[in-house]
């Protein structure tokens, strides 16, 4: 005999009622609004021949089975339900060979009790939920079920894993640090590798600047080379200009010199002994006098001249030098803008490795904690 009541509105039924049907085989009330399935306190239910007895699909919270004598119960299914624990043993259930437990909210610690009682039983067979389930409802998992802790408060079972939940929230905590950490820490590094690159673009920037004012310099100082070098050929020109005339001008009054002392000469030998030496001695020293002065004033002006060539050369030095400086100093901020940025290359690969390591980090102990 068979009794199928699936997809109703049922919400409670009592048990007794079904004591009659001595020959029923088959039970099946799934899929109701079942809240409460009760039994007489004092008065076992007897199916005896009942195989196959089905809640799948409801609302309990609770079962109780202490009164039930079910000796030829091979099947049980009480899958989809809300269901935490089942009061009773399944002793008197002596040939249950498959219980269908899946989609339950279970205490573990009652699980763990019914694992010890039947999976050392020959045949008998238990179902399993599905594998992300207790991950996606944030459940516990025992063996092949999900569940929740409940200790003694909250149902009165001895908690058997004792302080085995004060280590999972310690690692729970220490996950949540984890992740904190790395997160934390690929901001930080982000937040450092930004500073250091806006860091070296401004040094760049500025040695940018720098590189370009002191090429500006430079040309200044190349184009007042180029002035004083013109300068000084100038000078030069002037100065053998002015020295080839000082000796025309001290050959031609040299001649004539020796032109009038000739001339003198000769009018001496021919003029008339009321000639005038004194006057002509006197005339004579002054046209030396004059020369001697001329000669004075050349040397002077060469000497200046001179002076003025050698402080020239001297200052064209001292640009030379400072050209030379300035382009070892050009050559110093070249090589350190080539360093920071070898450095910042080689500090990327090293930040992506810290990063990659603490991410797996972070993945091995999730995947433990599932």
């Amino acid at each position: 005999m068979t009794l199928v009541v699936d997809h109703n509105l049922l919400t409670s039924i009592d048990m007794d009622i079904f004591g009659h049907l001595s020959n029923l085989r088959v039970l099946s009330m799934a899929d109701n609004l079942l809240l409460t399935v009760t039994s007489p306190p004092d008065a076992p239910i007897h199916l005896i021949k009942l195989r196959r007895l089905s809640f799948a699909g409801n609302q309990l919270a609770m079962l109780d089975i202490r009164t039930w004598e079910l000796d030829s119960l091979e099947v049980f299914n009480v899958t989809g339900n809300s269901l935490t624990r089942i009061e009773g043993s399944f002793t008197k259930l002596p040939v249950l060979r498959r219980l269908e437990l899946a989609r339950n909210r279970w205490y573990c610690e009652w699980l763990m009790m019914l694992y010890t009682d039947k999976e050392a039983a020959p045949g008998f067979k238990l179902d399993s939920d599905e594998p992300d389930r207790c991950r996606n409802e944030n459940m516990m998992t025992s063996h092949h079920h999900c569940c929740n802790p409940a200790g003694a408060d909250g149902s009165g079972l001895i908690d058997v894993f004792g302080d085995k939940w004060e280590e999972l929230q310690r690692l729970a905590y220490m996950l949540d640090a984890l992740n904190n950490t790395i997160v934390n820490g690929s901001t930080a590094v982000n937040r450092l590798l930004a500073n250091q690159n806006t860091a070296l673009s401004t040094q760049v920037t500025k040695i940018s600047q720098t590189q370009q004012e002191q090429a500006a310099q430079l040309k200044e100082l190349e184009n007042g080379i180029d002035r004083l070098k013109d300068r000084l050929s100038n000078l030069q020109i002037e100065l053998q200009r002015k020295v080839d005339w000082l000796s025309q001008e001290v050959n031609g009054r040299w001649n004539q010199t020796n032109a009038e002392s000739e001339e003198q000469l000769n009018t001496t030998k021919m003029a008339t002994p009321t000639t005038n030496w004194p006057v002509v001695a006197s005339d004579n020293e002054k046209n030396l006098s004059r020369l001697r002065e001329l000669l004075v004033t050349t040397n002077k002006q060469f000497n200046d001249y001179a002076g003025r060539s050698y402080e020239q050369e001297a200052l064209v030095k001292s640009q030379v030098e400072r050209i030379s400086s300035v382009q070892q100093e050009l050559e110093k901020e070249r090589l350190n803008g080539e360093q920071m940025q070898q450095q910042l290359d080689n500090l990327a690969p090293t930040v992506e490795l810290i990063y990659k390591f603490l991410r797996d980090v972070r993945d091995g102990c999730v995947d433990k904690l599932d």
